[in-house]
């Protein structure tokens, strides 16, 4: 009975214990508050370097595309009008938004964009589809440029939507058509 008195009293913990109990508790999870965002912006960085330099290849494949199969071509204002043959198109970076490059299909007489069966002008997509771009990353380029048949791209980046730049292709592209295009005639 003796031991059963003593058992009794000694029931639960201490101010003391609990208190330490406490503290540790804060510590451990005040250091688990601080490292978790600091993961989860460190994972997000190397998923978006990851992503830029898969858009930048599938990028410079589509150029090599669309290029690589050029009859002929005319630089005018920032502009590359190419034709491969199936159709007319005009291609540069996009200045008004983050869409990246895009393609503007033209009428074959060089007159304007190809129009849809309303009458308006068919729009202008994306080099790169939007389902192999993301919603914050883009590719832009700087100039195109056309001489000993080569064409060559200079600053081709990969920038999100801060206008930072995550990946880019190192000095120049260089897109070598199949048959040496001849310049865009006049129309």
């Amino acid at each position: 009975m003796k031991a059963f008195k003593k058992l009794k009293k000694r029931v639960g913990f201490t101010l003391a214990e609990t208190l330490i109990t406490v503290i540790i508790i804060l510590m451990v999870s005040s250091l688990l508050g601080a490292g978790i965002p600091a993961a989860v912006q460190a994972y997000q960085k190397v998923v978006d370097a990851a992503n830029a330099q898969l858009l930048l290849s599938t990028t410079i494949t589509r150029l090599n595309e669309e290029l690589g199969t050029a009859l002929w071509y005319k630089l005018d204002g920032g502009y590359l009008y190419y034709s491969n043959g199936n159709y007319n198109s005009r291609i540069a970076t996009s200045s008004t938004d983050v869409a990246g490059i895009m393609i503007q299909h033209m009428k074959t007489d060089g007159s304007g964009p190809l129009k849809d069966k309303d009458g308006k002008d068919v729009p202008a997509h994306p080099l790169v589809t939007n389902e192999a771009a993301t919603k914050k990353l883009h590719v832009e380029y700087e100039s195109i440029s056309y001489a000993d048949g080569i064409f060559t791209i200079k600053n081709l980046q990969v920038k999100n939507g801060s206008r930072e730049t995550i990946a880019d292709t190192i000095g120049e592209l260089q897109i070598r058509p199949v048959k040496v295009p001849s310049l865009l005639p006049e129309y």
